[in-house]
């Protein structure tokens, strides 16, 4: 086999080592994944349309992709100062930080998304 191919191969192996860490292993991940099939399953009842799905999914991928940078930079952090220190905080907060904002504007969007959805089950 080509080494190239080898190597690009590694690569996925590797990215698909970490997401799988992440679904055994980290909380936080395994609760924005689980909220992510629950907004899915709501999608599907509610037959949300084409680009509805698209900005779902964005948005999720979003939430996910900065929980799991929030989880490696967390790990970074506790390798270099095992001990609470002051910046390694900030670093942390501010990283929780993202997820949170990602999180927030997220919680808008399906909002706008579910609501008339939701009442037109009742009108």
């Amino acid at each position: 086999m080509n080494p190239r191919k080898l190597n690009i191969l590694n690569k996925f192996k590797h990215a698909f080592e970490g997401i799988f860490y992440l679904v055994k292993k980290d909380k936080n991940f395994k609760i924005h994944l689980f909220l992510f099939l629950i907004v899915v399953l709501f999608g599907s009842i509610c037959e949300i349309s084409n680009s509805e799905w698209i900005t779902i999914l964005i948005c999720s991928a979003f939430v996910l992709s900065l929980e799991a940078l929030n989880s490696a930079v967390e790990k970074l952090a506790d390798l270099v100062h095992k001990e609470i220190h002051p910046e390694i905080k900030i670093i942390k907060d501010v990283c929780a930080g993202s997820v949170l904002i990602s999180a927030i504007f997220s919680i808008a969007v399906a909002l706008i998304i579910f609501i008339p959805k939701i009442l037109s089950f009742f009108v």
